[in-house]
Parts: structure tokens; C-alpha cells; sequence
């Protein structure tokens, strides 16, 4: 068996450093941000070394977070929605040119959508025509022109929060097709390729996904991504989720105390979407991390081409700082690719870490990619803030700090200073072989 963590009395050193180092710096973003509890692994596809892991804090009263501490991961599920497309176009199944309307319907035509462009002097909306179709890349690069229920403050948006909360209101919850139609009825935020905009793009990609393999999109991901990396305890969270199995979920308030809002999250009845809804694991998901470097699962099936790789990982819209719809503040300074964010600057000196890539769930949460070094970072935690994500960026650029360094200075000692990539064991199975 191919395991990351196995229980012996001389683990590496260097690995247990790293696993030290970690847990200093999350003693100090649980400090700094306030937090009830965090956990991080760091996994890399380099010399066979052991990965790590580390916590601190509390991920329910009296329980601190493992390895295999289910949680929500919120729009960190939109990485696994495209790297399964990603596979379907290696198939030949999907194209970045197709046009969404081919697989949707001609309700997602261009003479059917409408640009907003304001208000005339008696409020009357005004919209202009969209000049060309939308496609998987505008998808996949969020210049699809769509927008999400954020607080961002443009018409568009309060069209888009009024529109999701009718749906939240309805008896019975909304199906992915039900979404979809009801997003096609919705005006645009900017012309498709024009503008970027965080949005539902990924929700209309799982549509198409689920249409190209003729199936719910639970098993979409299951066939082609979670079961072939081995993600035991990542699927999408069923409704009345047992609250005791699962991290709790918190939210900040205005003056920045923390409510447990765990049971009215789990007793939504969500269903299997693109952008968001499933729940992992660290150990899940540095598996998950490892595949996105390399392509390969930990029992060496190629899953992605090198090249699809690098076109996940290539900048395809920019700087974008004065592109975006929205005022949403935490995208401005990254570039994107399919479906993540790209460090342009990295980390510290020598600048490590520039053009690793990334995406961040509303909890918090982030996993980040890095095939230059093949180093891959999972951060949990499960606190709502606001749509700065400022919690999220601040642990981001803490822990990657100290990762980078750490790997420099294993270099110059003569240690690879590489965890590798294979799952971790749960910490039943640690019992056992302890």
C-alpha cells in the first residue's frame, strides 16, 4: 500500500520540522484572525518523504481537527468541477470553444441574453445586445458575463441576491436545471470574454457536465475524479447531514463575534451543483492537490496530460483590475486560469511560489498548487466573513511564507525537503498500526 502518513517511532526530521513550523504559524493565525480552529497539510510530488500535517485549536468543542476532519469546502468544489471537465476535453468530449447554448439550449443564445447598461433618467433598466455567444472558456475563466448573489453593490447584483433568495424562499429547493434556467433569465454584468466577474460560471458547467455524461453531477465527480484518486470522505453533503460528523461551521458578526450556525447550514437541501457543496478532507484533498501538479493519481494512472496541466495553470485574461464587475477586492491584484487564481508576485525572497495557482472557499479554506516545486497547500477552516475573504488571505500568505522557506532552507541543508504525494492514512488506521 502507497500511504502518505505511516506511524513509526524515527519519522524524517525534516518532515517533523515542517509539521512544528506549521502548527507555530497557525498557533499564530488562530491567534491573529481569532479563530476557533484551523488544520494545514503540505504535501509535494518530489522524493518520497512524508507529507505533513498539522492543527491547532478546536474543530468542535473538545475535538481538534485530524487529517480526516470532514468540513465543508464551499467553492473549493469548483476546482474538482474543472479538473472533471478538464478530463471530458482530453476525451474529446468537450471543447473550451464550444458554445454553451449547444449543450444548454437556445435559451442560452445570444439574441436571448441581454447586457445590463443602466438605468435611463425615469429608472427604466437599459440593456444592450450580446455580441457574442458564450463558451466553456468564458466559463472556466469567469468572462462568461454571469454574476453571483454577492454583496458587490452593482445593479446586477442586487438582481442576482433578490433572484437567489426567492429560490432560497420556495418549499421545496430548486433543481440544478431550475438554476440554470432561472440564471439564463438574469441580464449579464458585461459583454462574454470582455470582463472578468466571480460568478455561477462553474454551477453552468456542471450542467454541462452532467448533460455530456448523461448523469447527476454527485456521479460526474465520482467517476471522474473522486474515485480515481481515492477521496474516501469528499462527496456532496446530503441534507441533515449528522452536525457531529463534521467540523462546525461558524459566522463572524459586524463586531466580530463568532455564532455556530453548523445545524441551519447542514439543513439546507442542497443539490449537487458545480460551484460549491461538497465535503472533504485534508487528507482528501492533498491527494486532490498532488493530482492537479502532476496529472496522476497516487497509484501513477494519468488522469491529466502535462499540457492540460499547463493550460489550467496559464493566464488566460490578465490583469484585471480594471475589468472586473463587481467591486470584489480580494481578485485584483491575481491573474486567472481555467477556473483558479495565479500568484503573480509569490512569496518572501527570491520571489518563490510566483505562478502557483489556487481558488479559496467561502469557509475560508484554500488548496494551492504549485508545479514548479511541487508543493501543494490545504488550509481548513470553517468561518464565514465577508466576501473580502481577508481571514483566508492573511493564513494564505502566513503559511506559504513559511512552507517556501522551510523548503529553501531543506535545500541548502542537502534535504529535499519534499513530502510526497500519496493519501494520508485516518487516524483510525494510525491507531491500529501504532
Amino acid at each position: 500500500e502507497d500511504f502518505l502518513f505511516v506511524v513509526v517511532k524515527n519519522r524524517d526530521t525534516d518532515v517533523m520540522e515542517l509539521e512544528n513550523l506549521l502548527t507555530g504559524v497557525l498557533e499564530e493565525i488562530v491567534r491573529d484572525r481569532k479563530l476557533p480552529g484551523v488544520a494545514a497539510g503540505v504535501v509535494n510530488c518530489g522524493d518520497g518523504e512524508e507529507g505533513a500535517f498539522a492543527s491547532t485549536g478546536e474543530r468542535a468543542p473538545g475535538q481538534k481537527w485530524g487529517p480526516d476532519t470532514m468540513f465543508q469546502v464551499h467553492s473549493v468544489t469548483k476546482l474538482v468541477t474543472q479538473f472533471a471537465a478538464m478530463r471530458l476535453v482530453e476525451d474529446g468530449r468537450l471543447s473550451l470553444s464550444d458554445e454553451v447554448r449547444v449543450h444548454l439550449g437556445e435559451h442560452w443564445s445570444s439574441e436571448n441574453l441581454r447586457v445590463y447598461r443602466g438605468k435611463k433618467i425615469e429608472g427604466e433598466p437599459v440593456y444592450e445586445r450580446v455580441k457574442r455567444e458564450i463558451t466553456v472558456l468564458h466559463l472556466m475563466t469567469h468572462t462568461s458575463g454571469l454574476s453571483y448573489a454577492c454583496p458587490w453593490g452593482t445593479p446586477v447584483d442586487e438582481m442576482y441576491q433578490s433572484s437567489y433568495a426567492k429560490a432560497a424562499a420556495m418549499s421545496e429547493r430548486e433543481t440544478p436545471q431550475q438554476l440554470e434556467n432561472r440564471l439564463s433569465k438574469l441580464p449579464l454584468c458585461g459583454q462574454p470574454g470582455e470582463f472578468f466577474n466571480y460568478s455561477a460560471s462553474t454551477d453552468i458547467l456542471g450542467r454541462i457536465l452532467e448533460g455530456i455524461c448523461k448523469t447527476t453531477l454527485d456521479r460526474v465527480l465520482d467517476e471522474l475524479v473522486i474515485a480515481p484518486l481515492d477521496m474516501q470522505n469528499t462527496f456532496f453533503a446530503p441534507n441533515g447531514m449528522d452536525s457531529s460528523s463534521i467540523a462546525r461551521i461558524y459566522e463572524r458578526s459586524p463586531v466580530g463575534d463568532l455564532e455556530d450556525i453548523t445545524d441551519f447550514e447542514l439543513a439546507r437541501d442542497a443539490k449537487p451543483i458545480g460551484g460549491k457543496g461538497l465535503v472533504s478532507t485534508v487528507a482528501d484533498l492533498m491527494k486532490f492537490s498532488a493530482a492537479f501538479m502532476t496529472g496522476k493519481s497516487a497509484k501513477g494512472v494519468e488522469l491529466l496530460s502535462k499540457e492540460s496541466i499547463d493550460l489550467v495553470k496559464t493566464d488566460h485574461v490578465g490583469i484585471i483590475q480594471d475589468r472586473i464587475c463587481s467591486e470584489s477586492s480580494a481578485f485584483g491584484r491575481f491573474k486567472f486560469g481555467l477556473g483558479v487564481a495565479i500568484e503573480p508576485l509569490g512569496f518572501g525572497p527570491g520571489f518563490a511560489g510566483k505562478g502557483s495557482f489556487f481558488w479559496i472557499g467561502f469557509g475560508g479554506n484554500f488548496v494551492s498548487f504549485d508545479p514548479q516545486t511541487g508543493i501543494g497547500i490545504v488550509f481548513a477552516m470553517q468561518v464565514y466573513t465577508d466576501i473580502r475573504w481577508d481571514d483566508c488571505l492573511y493564513s494564505r500568505q502566513k503559511i506559504a511564507e513559511a512552507v517556501y522557506k522551510h523548503h529553501a532552507n531543506s535545500k541548502e541543508r542537502g534535504h529535499s525537503g519534499q513530502p510526497h504525494r500519496p493519501p494520508i492514512k485516518t487516524s483510525a488506521q494510525e491507531t491500529r498500526e501504532t
